[in-house]
């Protein structure tokens, strides 16, 4: 798998597996074809990788046609410059030898290497002298024999390990060479960069975040030069590289901050256009809910007026109709009364007839009796 996190680290970073105590490095090539600044990349990564290593063992693999056909020739200047690359060491003492492709006997594959190999090297001699040397064999219809991944992982598990210290990649890259060393800085730099960016400060997700979150954007954006700095010194790349080129490091750290300064501005003056683009679909919001609100407590009042005028008006219907009820009964009650006096008066008139009656009774009584006296006194 890849251990870088950007995309020159990952395509220049070698790949590793585990195996329970012991981690394989797939280790690139001297012969790099992709230009000097992957050979400068290799040469750190086999640097640091060796050196930091409590111990190392050297696994050499090779096809058998690179070793015992024209080709040869590059396997044997491929040990070279490994000798070369570790002065002072030899490497059969903790390395061995994986043949792929082959077709041979396993018990044979030693032999049939000495005999096809022009000028067998030291480390070829050593290999199968001391049995550090081991097949592959051809895949049939694509499978391969498991049992041959046991007796490798065997081999190289038997196999010595030894602390390297030193390491001369000056066989892998000049490392004199400043501008191709600053180019992969610059490169390296840009990648990062350009993912911090891309990480907080997509322009395309302006429009849908919030105001309190763009502020909080543009306040990191004023500092993020801190930030910037430390994912740089966090690059595996430029931990590789650094130790041997510093002065180029601060070169392109200092054309990096110039270049970045504007590109913060554009990237500020988005978000502020954001932001106020924000304060005017919140104000048009803001005036729209108003208004929405305005109208809501017109109608309501619209609508208590209304009720209040329906009630005002059943209240004007029914007092008419109790005004109309008490006129009705004024008049029956005064009827009455007019009936009443009416009758007072029948009474009052037949109370005087009857009084005159008897008054006139009276006379005539009075008159009966003077009479009688008078005859009497006669």
């Amino acid at each position: 798998m890849a251990i870088g996190v950007t995309g020159m680290s990952q395509t220049f970073l070698p790949q590793f597996i585990q195996s329970n105590d012991l981690l394989f490095y797939d280790l690139p090539g001297f012969n790099e074809t992709r230009g000097t600044a992957y050979s400068l990349v290799n040469a750190c990564f086999i640097k640091s990788i060796i050196e930091k290593a409590r111990s190392v063992k050297l696994v050499f693999v090779a096809g058998i046609g690179e070793i015992t056909e024209v080709r040869a020739l590059n396997f044997r200047a491929f040990l070279n410059q490994v000798g070369e690359l570790l002065p002072n060491e030899r490497i059969e003492d903790f390395s061995c030898l994986i043949i792929t492709k082959s077709n041979q006997e396993r018990e044979l594959l030693g032999e049939y290497l000495l005999e096809n190999m022009l000028n067998p090297t030291p480390a070829l001699q050593t290999w199968i002298r001391s049995e550090k040397i081991d097949q592959m064999s051809e895949p049939y219809k694509s499978r391969i024999d498991q049992s041959e991944r046991g007796n490798i992982l065997d081999l190289i598990r038997k196999t010595p390990s030894k602390k390297i210290k030193n390491l001369n990649i000056s066989v892998i890259y000049d490392a004199t060479n400043r501008d191709n060393i600053k180019n992969v800085y610059d490169i390296e730099m840009r990648s990062i960069v350009d993912q911090l960016i891309n990480n907080d400060f997509r322009s395309d997700i302006f429009p849908s975040l919030n105001i309190e979150t763009l502020t909080q954007k543009k306040r990191y954006l004023q500092n993020i030069f801190p930030d910037v700095i430390a994912s740089l010194e966090e690059s595996l790349l430029i931990q590789l590289l650094r130790p041997i080129s510093a002065n180029l490091y601060d070169l392109s750290l200092h054309s990096m901050e110039r270049n970045l300064f504007p590109r913060l501005i554009n990237i500020g003056g988005e978000i502020d256009e954001a932001v106020r683009e924000k304060e005017r679909t919140e104000e048009a919001r803001r005036r729209e809910e108003e208004e929405r609100r305005h109208a809501e407590a017109a109608n309501e009042i619209r609508v208590i007026y209304d009720n209040l005028i329906e009630a005002l008006r059943q209240q004007l219907e029914e007092s008419r109709q109790t005004v109309t009820a008490t006129e009705a009964e004024k008049r029956r009650v005064e009827e009455q009364a007019n009936q009443n006096i009416q009758a007072l008066r029948q009474q009052l008139e037949e109370s005087r007839q009857t009084v005159t009656a008897t008054e006139a009774e009276k006379r005539r009584v009075e008159e009966q009796a003077n009479q009688n006296i008078q005859a009497l006194r006669q």
